[in-house]
């Protein structure tokens, strides 16, 4: 028989993996480039909708950096760089190609250099996780947008 002491139940994370792309995509001489030529972006909203504050961990995981395939099979890419916040209650935030640069590279990106990967989101709650992709032909110049929402997967450590 056990002491009688109930074990504490360990916290559910929540997380999060969003796929950016920013910056442009050259149509250059190579046919395997990772994208279609073109202006990226992306925008990854998150949103606290508890009535309670909200811990988030972030985690940036770069395959092409400053326009380099640093994670083509069969190389793989550990997290580059990390971030947390914490949001109040009924607020949101975003994570663009602005603040993906800063974390990245500690400034701003060249805009003519593509950087794509994961931007992992943790939580111990649920998020409302949005990203909002835009893309401009470089031909054409007609400009393509997709917003998707972003499921969680639960997760106890």
């Amino acid at each position: 028989m056990g002491s009688g002491l109930l074990a504490e139940p360990r916290p559910e994370l929540f997380r999060y993996c969003v796929t950016f792309h920013c910056g442009e995509q050259q149509g250059g001489d190579c046919e395997c480039t990772p994208l279609r030529p073109g202006v990226y972006a992306t925008e990854i909203n998150l949103h606290n909708y508890h009535d309670a504050e909200v811990a988030v961990k972030k985690f940036v995981v770069p395959v092409v950096s400053a326009g380099a395939v640093i994670g083509r099979e069969p190389r793989v890419v550990s997290v580059r760089a990390a971030d947390k916040i914490v949001l109040p209650p009924y607020t949101a935030t975003m994570d663009d190609c602005c603040r993906l640069a800063k974390l990245l590279f500690g400034g701003p990106a060249h805009a003519s250099t593509l950087t794509s990967g994961i931007l992992e989101i943790v939580s111990r709650k649920p998020l409302a996780v949005t990203a909002v992709y835009t893309m401009r032909d470089p031909v054409s110049g007609a400009v393509s947008m997709d917003v998707e929402q972003i499921g969680g997967t639960r997760h106890v450590p």
